[in-house]
């Protein structure tokens, strides 16, 4: 669920994934990659962070390659206090965290 939650704000509103980096609308052609940055709140090796590459491979997967996630364990690209924040501001478009 909290994968779900994080994707929610990064759609800009319905208008579709963004390119990675620009926090424009995407296009809707066909053979569009979409690379999304995904920041997950657990360091790398441990199952929660298994869990998230697990999840980031079935969409990939799903995508039939369409889409392209950068995964990054707690702290790589933002603190993780400061996730819900990066996904609000596009900094990043997905990103787990808890409070």
């Amino acid at each position: 669920m909290i994968l779900i939650f994080g994707l929610l704000p990064a759609c800009g509103g319905g208008t579709g994934p963004a390119p990675t980096g620009t926090g424009a609308p995407a296009t809707t052609a066909q053979g569009q990659t979409w690379r999304w940055r995904y920041q997950s709140n657990a360091n790398a090796g441990t199952a929660t962070y298994w869990i998230s590459e697990e999840n980031v491979a079935l969409l990939e997967k799903a995508s039939g390659g369409r889409m392209v996630w950068e995964l990054a364990p707690q702290g790589a690209i933002v603190g993780t206090m400061e996730i819900f924040d990066a996904v609000a501001t596009k900094a990043i478009e997905v990103g787990t965290g808890c409070d």
